[in-house]
């Protein structure tokens, strides 16, 4: 997200990671997120499936004991005005995959992300066997969201802030930087 000078946030560019859940669901609420956010140019989806699903107890000391019992290491656990418990710190146990799956907005359209047109989507497995393949095609559509924000934020900065003169000045000897690759 980018922070205007005016304090308003422009939304760029969504993450949803998903645990243990059905990956339509968590898709869904990222296509939602795009469809009432105009400035949306990527989004990306993180997938880990756990072997089976837990359900934490909703008291502190409850779960500190079943999930020392599973093995699970636990740094700090605080619980929440409703009662239920969280995490800071959780080393996952029993993965079954975990998947990263990246869209990129395409020109003059919306972003779908039921879309699997090449040039704006890619996914690849990341464990239990790490798709190279995949992941190289993540990369470059993961590059090309990056200079789809930078290229935002120039625009914006640009258009919006005429009046900062230091800033313009600043933007203008750095017009060439772009992501890392």
């Amino acid at each position: 997200m980018f922070r205007t000078h005016d304090t308003d946030i422009l939304p760029y560019w969504p993450f949803e990671v998903s645990v243990s859940e059905i990956s339509e669901s968590a898709v869904s609420r990222l296509q939602t997120y795009g469809d009432q956010n105009e400035n949306i140019l990527a989004a990306t989806h993180i997938s880990i499936v756990e072997s089976w699903s837990h359900i934490p107890p909703t008291y502190e000391w409850g779960m500190e004991k079943q999930l020392h019992q599973r093995g699970v290491q636990i740094k700090e656990l605080t619980c929440s005005k409703d009662g239920g418990v969280a995490s800071l710190s959780h080393m996952w146990f029993h993965l079954t995959t975990v998947t990263i799956t990246m869209w990129v907005h395409p020109p003059n359209k919306c972003l779908n992300l039921k879309s699997y047109h090449s040039a704006y989507y890619a996914t690849a497995v990341l464990y239990p066997y790490q798709d190279n393949q995949g992941l190289q095609k993540v990369k470059c559509i993961f590059q090309h969201a990056l200079e789809n924000v930078h290229d935002a934020v120039v625009k914006h900065l640009q258009t919006e802030h005429v009046c900062v003169q230091a800033l313009l000045a600043s933007l203008q000897n750095n017009e060439e930087l772009v992501p890392p690759k």
